[in-house]
């Protein structure tokens, strides 16, 4: 779901809504840093402490805003017509909170997995 008042490259938008966006090549880029803690089993086990993520668009993004100007045909067609060729400027510009929680997601089932495999189990000697 949305809610915009603003402006999109040089339109003004307004609306409020579902969004749609489809990335069809995105490579993400996740640095993190981690220690070394005992478990409940007595064994130690890689515990994240921070980390950080960029992302980069490698494909044309669709993006499709639902009710733009509150269905007002006439405005929402020139909106929907800038945003259909700069789904990627778009993306850049809003999608940054939605792809940090999906690397979120990822993360915390990384931290799930060192919870679970003490780190001897995880290094080859």
């Amino acid at each position: 779901n949305y809610e915009l008042n603003g402006q999109v490259p040089v339109l003004p938008i307004k609306g409020k809504g579902k969004i749609h966006v489809d990335l069809k090549t995105t490579q993400i880029n996740v640095d993190a840093n981690y220690e070394e803690k005992l478990g409940d089993d007595g064994k130690k086990h890689w515990h994240i402490t921070k980390w950080s993520y960029t992302f980069e668009l490698k494909d044309k993004s669709d993006v499709v805003f639902e009710n733009l100007f509150d269905g007002n045909e006439v405005l929402g067609q020139a909106a929907r017509e800038l945003i259909a060729n700069n789904g990627n400027d778009i993306i850049k510009e809003i999608g940054s909170p939605m792809i940090k929680a999906a690397v979120a997601r990822v993360m915390k089932n990384i931290e799930r997995f060192f919870k679970a495999i003490p780190v001897e189990d995880l290094i080859l000697n």
